[in-house]
């Protein structure tokens, strides 16, 4: 039996604005996206039953990512060594992880790990896994402190 793949009008025309949406914000983009949609298509035909029947006789996948991958610069040019907004910083010790002299959103930066994400990231992993386990361990989850932006301003909280 040949399977036929159905895409709904709806969906074609969901389908038609996101490939323009790619394709404004850079040129290939949009292209690329339906290529990707293409390949989905194919492997649902060919494992139709590898995917969830979200109602009877009606199957759901998901795209999960497929946009190229990072074109940032490294943040970590050393092992405790960091550059956020122009801006170099050590990690000298556990303190360093809310040092109140950085501002808040270097700090907000550090933690969020993004040289995860950046050009040549898997040259660093060695330092990548290092950093998590350091943040782990310098950053129990009774000790800390936190801000809550209300309507009246700002609400520290420390725990």
């Amino acid at each position: 039996m040949k399977l036929v793949l159905v895409v709904e009008p709806a969906a074609e025309e969901d389908i038609f604005y996101g490939y323009r949406w790619y394709e404004e914000r850079r040129v290939g983009l949009g292209v690329k996206f339906l290529e990707v949609l293409g390949s989905l298509f194919d492997h649902i035909l060919e494992n139709p039953l590898s995917y969830v029947e979200a109602i009877p006789g009606v199957r759901r996948s998901v795209i999960l990512s497929w946009l190229p991958g990072p074109s940032k610069n490294s943040s970590m040019p050393a092992t405790d060594q960091f550059v956020f907004l122009n801006k170099e910083g050590e990690m000298s010790g556990p303190g360093s992880w809310n040092d109140a002299a950085r501002g808040k959103l270097w700090l907000f930066i550090l933690h969020y790990f993004d040289d995860l994400n950046a050009v040549g990231a898997s040259e660093r992993m060695d330092w990548h896994r290092a950093l998590i386990q350091r943040w782990v361990e310098e950053n129990p989850p009774t000790a800390g402190s936190a801000t809550i932006l209300t309507e009246g301003g700002e609400v520290g909280i420390n725990y």
